[in-house]
């Protein structure tokens, strides 16, 4: 039997931020469904704005999402006035006129989950669907997790953002450490920008990993992560029949840990090749006699790529 991996991906605040053409905060002023085959549906979504964050919006804010028939988020929304803070993206197929709910707007959702972040409790017509992002990292690998936290720190984004999109990276994180916001996959890849933020932390990630691992435990999302590797290590322990089994379990989970340190230095080293100063060469360099394959291999690379 052959089982398939199950990647997860996630973006920084950063990154949304950066690649966002309009932020805003708004609630849901009217939603309209449009019926598919095979139980599907457009949704209308037209948002009474509170406050722009980013960009020039129309005086009317439209977007077109594409859900289930039985899908009843947005009235839910709609009826609580909940409010969101909402990432949208310039429409490639927006055309004038057009009678396509996909190229009827000039905004259109991220998708995958990270359009809107709510800034209030959850309503009941969110029951049984996927929950919305609660939890956001920001560049140096701190959570969010507050709402009031996130808007505010995306205002600062905005305030100190550059202009255009900024470039992108895919930083491959360990299960343990994608888990602080709440979710992971077998495998897990965070988006963030090209900028200073990661040349800092490329070199964290390279020379102090155990300093980054032990950020664990200060999030709700964290702690419940760490309560589920101590309670999970804890009832292999408890459970071993003899003091050889004791000491097997123990082995397994500091080579956990071990895999965890070396994936997030080759993590780093891949970051540091956008950055080719004098100093940033030399370390890479250096990892060149480094004691772990993986590390010297992403090095050599790093060394190579322009």
């Amino acid at each position: 039997m052959i089982l398939a991996q199950v990647g997860y991906d996630a973006p920084t605040l950063e990154w949304l931020v950066g690649r966002s053409d309009v932020i805003v905060r708004a609630s849901v002023a009217e939603v309209s469904k449009h019926p598919l085959p095979d139980n599907r549906a457009w949704n209308t979504v037209t948002l009474k704005l509170h406050e722009t964050l980013k960009g020039k919006p129309p005086e009317t804010i439209q977007f077109a999402d594409h859900s289930l028939a039985s899908d009843r988020r947005y009235e839910g929304w709609k009826d609580a006035g909940r409010e969101f803070l909402v990432f949208l993206l310039q429409n490639p197929q927006y055309q004038p006129g057009k009678k396509e709910l996909e190229a009827r707007f000039p905004l259109t959702p991220w998708g995958e989950g990270w359009t809107m972040f709510r800034l209030g409790p959850p309503v009941g017509e969110e029951k049984s669907w996927t929950p919305l992002p609660a939890a956001l990292f920001r560049s140096n690998l701190d959570v969010l997790e507050i709402p009031a936290e996130i808007l505010e720190a995306t205002r600062r984004a905005v305030t100190v953002g550059g202009s255009g999109a900024p470039r992108m990276h895919k930083l491959s994180l360990p299960r343990s450490v994608m888990q602080w916001s709440g979710r992971s996959g077998d495998v897990n890849d965070l988006t963030v920008p090209v900028d200073s933020h990661l040349e800092t932390l490329a070199k964290e990630l390279i020379h102090s990993p155990d300093d980054v691992l032990s950020k664990r435990g200060k999030s709700t999302a964290r702690k419940e992560d760490e309560i589920w590797r101590d309670g999970y290590w804890f009832g292999r322990l408890t459970g071993a029949k003899d003091d050889d089994e004791r000491r097997q379990i123990r082995a397994d989970r500091d080579k956990r840990d071990h895999l965890d340190r070396d994936e997030l230095r080759v993590a780093g080293v891949h970051a540091l090749a956008y950055f080719k100063s004098k100093e940033n060469v030399a370390l890479l360099k250096s990892l060149l006699n480094d004691e772990v394959v993986a590390v010297r291999v992403a090095a050599a690379n790093a060394i190579g790529k322009e």
